[in-house]
């Protein structure tokens, strides 16, 4: 599997850079590099 990582920088009123981690289901989110909000899918869709 691959893992993609990539910043996305945030317009106004959201200021600064999201950082982004993704590998196969799972996707980790940070704007500050030291507290993460993790996500991941479970199960098949069909």
């Amino acid at each position: 599997m691959v893992m993609h990582s990539y910043s996305q920088r945030q317009l106004n009123p959201y200021r600064g850079v999201v950082r982004v981690i993704r590998h196969g289901g799972a996707e980790a989110v940070t704007q500050d590099g030291w507290h993460w909000d993790w996500s991941m899918r479970i199960g098949t869709a069909f």
